[in-house]
């Protein structure tokens, strides 16, 4: 019984304070927002460290020319944060960031519908000692690898029996290489190709061998274009979705000759001339040494 009276006391002495029973161990937030100057992800940015007092948001900012924070317009969607201690917010931009851009992150109550940013309105930016929370940070952009600008190097040479050696592809995408005849007038014959389609991946491929479907001919002109892999991935479809690769409108397509190396009957011997002496001799040693055997066995009188 006295234990409960004493419970009793201690409730209705938390009532008179004004504060919950969970109010005990609560503690007073002091609202603040850390940042870091950092390469942007993409539009993406990351506040190190939130701190609040009860739920809202982190937003960013722009600069003017100045240096000056740009109000009361906002360059990121509104990012939730809970009350207490939140570490790494990402927020996204709403646009590309520029090398060293000036941002500046901001936080904001969530104080009438919850989950839903509403400023200008009850969403009020966090002040402490009548100053808003509010810090500058600059950002990097990572350079993005240059373009891959399509190309084809060739080069005359003799043809290894039906194989003709492209020396380098560059390639945006996966994609293949083909060869084109020429016509009387050393035109490009299309559509049709004179070679099985060699794939070639995305990037630099050196030294591409490529098999024609026919015998080449000596100081025949021929022709090596690219195609892009674009529906079946590793069939080679055209007429059809794989269509040639252009660069400023123009098929990257170029020219070269292959020689055929005579064909020659394989020498087996010397000279016929400087053969004959020995023949002749061979034959005389013959006859001499039939006829040494006719004498000895009888066969021939002396």
């Amino acid at each position: 019984m006295k234990l409960m009276k004493m419970c009793l006391a201690l409730f209705l002495t938390i009532g008179t304070w004004g504060i919950s029973p969970s109010g005990i161990m609560a503690q007073d937030v002091t609202p603040d927002i850390t940042v870091a100057d950092q390469s942007a992800s993409g539009r993406q940015v990351t506040i190190p460290q939130t701190v609040m007092a009860q739920d809202g948001w982190v937003v960013i900012h722009n600069s003017d020319a100045d240096g000056n924070i740009v109000l009361p317009d906002i360059i990121s969607e509104p990012m939730a944060v809970s009350a207490g201690t939140t570490d790494n917010v990402v927020v996204t931009l709403t646009q590309d960031p520029t090398e060293g851009q000036k941002l500046f992150a901001m936080l904001h109550i969530d104080a009438e519908t919850m989950g839903t940013y509403e400023f200008p309105g009850p969403d009020a930016p966090v002040k402490v000692d009548d100053k808003v929370v509010v810090k500058p940070f600059v950002v990097s952009v990572a350079m993005s690898e240059p373009e891959m600008v399509p190309s084809i190097t060739v080069a005359d040479q003799s043809a290894s029996g039906r194989q003709v050696t492209i020396p380098q592809t560059v390639m945006a995408q996966d994609g293949w290489v083909v060869i084109h005849n020429s016509d009387a007038d050393g035109n490009i014959v299309l559509p049709d190709i004179i070679s099985e389609p060699m794939a070639v991946s995305a990037g630099t491929t050196d030294n591409v061998v490529v098999t024609l479907t026919q015998d080449p001919t000596e100081g025949q002109k021929l022709f090596a274009m690219l195609h892009i892999d674009a529906e079946t991935m590793g069939t080679y479809e055209f007429p059809g979705p794989d269509a040639p690769v252009k660069v400023d409108d123009k098929v990257v397509v170029k020219p070269f000759v292959v020689s055929v190396p005579p064909t020659t009957m394989p020498v087996t011997g010397g000279d016929a001339g400087s053969s004959l002496p020995w023949l002749i001799g061979g034959v005389v040693l013959a006859l001499l040494g039939g006829l040494w055997f006719r004498r000895r066995n009888g066969l021939v009188q002396a």
